[in-house]
């Protein structure tokens, strides 16, 4: 009866051993090069998306700085109001811009601030 066990024993380390190889290279062999998150939203973080106007406007008064930026991004466009359909924010230099402009007023914002890469093609 041992030798039994011991062959049970033997199988299934053996298919313990060949899953985890096989579970191995199939992560290896996968693609790890995508982005996150795998769109910018259109407004950042703790902004809301206001039709009326057409700009994302601070949802609650933060501690968000208040300098207007008008001297380097789109018209009327502020640290607590974004304007995303200003020519200013469009194509590659524009998601540049939004990324100068996160950075600047310290807003956080997912796939854009922080994210280098959006600068480097430029």
């Amino acid at each position: 009866m041992t030798e039994f066990k011991f062959a049970i024993l033997l199988v299934g380390i053996i298919a313990l051993i060949i899953g985890l190889t096989s579970v191995a290279v199939l992560l290896s062999k996968g693609d790890i090069k995508s982005e996150w998150p795998p769109f910018i939203s259109k407004c950042p973080d703790e902004y809301v998306y206001d039709n009326n106007d057409n700009k994302c406007t601070l949802k609650y008064n933060s501690m968000v700085s208040a300098t207007v930026r008008t001297d380097l991004l789109g018209q009327e466009t502020t640290c607590r109001t974004f304007n995303p359909a200003h020519r200013d924010f469009d194509g590659v230099q524009g998601n540049c811009n939004k990324k100068k402009w996160a950075d600047d007023c310290g807003v956080s914002w997912d796939g854009v601030r922080g994210n280098e890469s959006l600068c480097e093609d430029i």
